[in-house]
Parts: structure tokens; sequence; C-alpha cells
């Protein structure tokens, strides 16, 4: 195991493993379909979490950001961009 992490600090490990020293039982298709479908619903709950606080994000920056003597939320231009 190389302990590793992802672009935003989670941890990501590298795990290596010699497939001839692996043992246990098979796992039937089922499982397997199961498991790849609760892990694309982990991974769709990531995303939408990452995607909220960058809309967090944006909000605090156009808020607290001065240009041409007003903050930049009041652009309407700006506006759109974090509505879209």
């Amino acid at each position: 195991i190389t302990p590793g992490v992802n672009m935003i600090g989670e941890p990501r490990d590298l795990v290596v493993a010699d497939p001839g020293s692996l043992r246990g039982d098979p796992v039937s298709a089922d499982v397997v379909a199961a498991l790849r479908l609760k892990s694309a619903l982990v991974r769709s709950i990531q995303v939408c979490a990452a995607l909220d606080r960058a809309l967090e994000l944006s909000i605090e920056h156009t808020t607290s950001r001065e240009q041409f003597g007003r903050p930049l939320a009041k652009f309407q231009a700006v506006q759109h961009q974090i509505a879209d």
C-alpha cells in the first residue's frame, strides 16, 4: 500500500496485490452489479457536493470582490453566469 491523495486532499492510496495470492469465494454477477450501482451513487454524491462548494466559492468571490467601485455580484453578466 502506497499512501496518496487526490487533487483535493482526499486519501487515495495505491494498493497492489498479486492475483495468485488472493483467496476467496467467487462473487456473483448480481453482487458486482449492486456494488457498481452503489459506487456510482456515491460518486454522484461527491460530484454534487463539489459543485455545491464551487457555487458557494463563486458567490463568496463575487460578493467580496469589487470592480469599478461596486461588487462583481452587482453586474448583470456575472449574475447570469452564477445563475446558470
